[in-house]
């Protein structure tokens, strides 16, 4: 992938983990407690497919977009 493609997408990749993690707070203060913890277990596989599916193989190839 070319790495101008990698940086846009690893950009959108890392928005999207961010608004995930909003719906997860936004259920904490808004949900029953067993809602919230449904909604934040789903959130945490979502999250956790981006970076496995998304960003991990960005970083393979590109290692200098690692945020550190």
């Amino acid at each position: 992938m070319e790495k101008q493609l990698a940086e846009q997408i690893m950009k959108l990749a890392l928005e999207s983990s961010q608004k995930l993690n909003e719906i997860a707070i936004l259920s904490e203060e808004n949900s029953s407690h067993e809602e919230f913890l449904r909604v934040r277990k789903q959130v945490a596989y979502s999250i956790a497919a981006i970076l496995e599916e998304v960003l991990e193989p960005i970083y393979k190839e590109h290692p200098d977009l690692i945020p550190y």
